[in-house]
């Protein structure tokens, strides 16, 4: 009995403490629309978003697939400006097509970053839907913690809602070959 307790007991605490990695994630109805078609306004996007020299960008164009790998840098000051980081969030934009539809998966956001002050690193890494521990492990470094996980994730959703927002506009606009007679 007290082994059944002790399982159940795990489970629940495993479930209650579990953490997921934001994403966003969505299928798009494209009434009409060949995944061929599809894949090629995907393609063209892209080419056109994805310029950075950082930036990786594979293509399949069997699968109809593409997988870009990019990242979100910026410069965060906090305690009044006494604070200051070079923070990075590398994350992962997966866009699938199929006839009359396409799914993006954006995710996998990673978060590092720097202090500026002694070049020490302060990296968050996987941001969850939950704060992180402070970093280091040390109670000290909580409100940091707190301001840097804040506003990593206003900035992933400032990025990912431009990047929805601009690949919905591109998958909307049909190709120059499908316009092109």
């Amino acid at each position: 009995m007290k082994k059944v307790f002790i399982v159940v007991l795990l489970i629940i605490s495993s479930s209650v403490f579990a953490q997921s990695p934001l994403s966003r994630v969505e299928v798009v109805n494209v009434d009409g629309v060949s995944k061929e078609e599809l894949y090629q306004r995907l393609e063209k996007w892209a080419q056109d978003y994805f310029l950075a020299s950082s930036d990786n960008v594979s293509y399949d164009s069997e699968s109809c697939e593409i997988i870009a790998k990019s990242s979100i840098d910026y410069a965060q000051i906090a305690n009044m400006g006494l604070n200051q980081f070079s923070c990075s969030i590398a994350y992962v934009l997966t866009v699938e097509a199929r006839d009359g539809r396409y799914r993006y998966d954006l995710g996998r956001f990673d978060h590092s970053g720097k202090y500026y002050k002694g070049n020490q690193d302060f990296n968050i890494g996987v941001l969850t839907d939950q704060e992180p521990e402070p970093i280091g492990g040390k109670k000290s470094a909580a409100p940091i913690t707190k301001k840097l996980y804040t506003y990593a994730v206003e900035q992933i959703n400032s990025k990912s809602e431009e990047i929805i927002a601009s690949l919905k506009e591109a998958m909307a606009t049909p190709s120059s070959a499908e316009t092109d007679w």
